[in-house]
């Protein structure tokens, strides 16, 4: 295993190498190496964060097109699911589906009553600015 990271040390050494001759980067290979590791490390760090991981969750949620007219409709007041399967013509089932991948996120919570599905937003301006302040500064 050790001499596999030796060659790839070698070929990114090469690499930097010619990148230093026309300019491109201005520090060593070797400075250059250390820096590049100690990326890595942050990089693998913060992509386990418990967070980062929520964060994930919430906008492979709002990935979908219909999960975001669905989203709308509930921040508008709609609160059963049958209400959402008549203005959007989707099958049970389907709302069914989008339901709970927005409700794992956390973004709406389900009630159930009977045969009765009704989902409750738990977006609300606060979150959504705490959310995209958290992004922000994950990412700077």
């Amino acid at each position: 295993m050790e001499n596999n990271f030796k060659t790839v040390d070698s070929e990114l050494k090469s690499k930097l190498s010619e990148l230093l001759e026309i300019g491109i980067i201005s520090e060593t290979e070797d400075d250059r190496i250390k820096k590049l590791k100690q990326l890595k490390d942050m990089i693998c760090t913060f992509v386990n964060e418990r967070i980062v991981l929520e964060y994930e969750k919430v906008f492979k949620a709002l990935g979908s097109k219909t999960r975001l007219a669905i989203l709308q409709l509930i921040l508008s007041g709609i609160r059963c699911s049958c209400e959402i399967e008549y203005i959007l013509e989707l099958s049970q089932s389907t709302v069914s589906h989008h339901l709970k991948i927005l409700s794992e996120s956390r973004i709406i919570r389900l009630e159930k009553s009977g045969k009765w599905v009704f989902a409750f937003s738990t977006v609300n301006k606060k979150f959504s600015k705490e959310l995209f302040l958290d992004i922000l500064n994950l990412i700077l």
